[in-house]
């Protein structure tokens, strides 16, 4: 009896859902990317392609990318689903309040048709290390492999380092061979 009642007040809730499906179709473009976003909803499409997506109140933002640097945002407005004026043959506003709670109020389009024949191919910048504008990696610490020279960043510090070590030890020993040496000349039972 619940159901029946609610199926009384809320048409579009009973007869369309809180999905419906949605076609996206390109024009002017093959190989179109377009993503779909509102603070509710994420989608990424793949124009000819057929999804099913939430209804909502809020319109889609779309921004959609084509083979040659091609760029395209518009919006996706949400409409009112026909079903809802069905409403008034048995009680508007708890149909209409259901239908709105339900999702089922909101309406897309059916078919989204994304026209890139009215934007144009453009260059792309080249990345940032061809232009002067990056970051020279000897100076991060990546592994670095220039033209003539075959050596990690930092290379040159740690062999000046092993360098120093090297002339500490020597240094040490020289020390210890003449601190023996003078030993044996001033304590004859030590042994040379």
């Amino acid at each position: 009896a619940a159901f029946a009642a609610t199926g009384l007040v809320s048409c579009a809730t009973l007869l369309e859902g809180s999905s419906q499906e949605v076609t996206f179709e390109a024009v002017g473009a093959t190989d179109v990317m377009c993503m779909l976003k509102s603070e509710e909803l994420s989608y990424k499409v793949y124009p000819p392609q057929r999804i099913w997506m939430k209804r909502s109140r809020l319109n889609l933002e779309a921004d959609c990318f084509a083979p040659g640097n091609r760029h395209k945002k518009f919006e996706i407005v949400t409409g009112v689903e026909p079903y809802v004026a069905a409403n008034v043959t048995n009680g508007i506003a708890p149909g209409v309040t259901y239908d709105a709670y339900s999702r089922a109020f909101f309406k897309y389009p059916d078919v989204i048709t994304i026209d890139m024949s009215d934007t144009v191919a453009k260059d792309s910048l080249p990345p940032g290390y061809e232009t002067g504008g990056g970051i020279d990696p000897k100076t991060i610490g990546i592994e670095y492999m220039g033209p003539k020279k075959n050596a990690l960043p930092g290379e040159a510090e740690a062999a000046e380092k092993r360098r120093r070590a090297f002339e500490e030890f020597n240094r040490e020993q020289e020390f210890e061979t003449e601190r023996e040496e003078r030993k044996a000349i001033y304590d004859p039972g030590v042994k040379k």
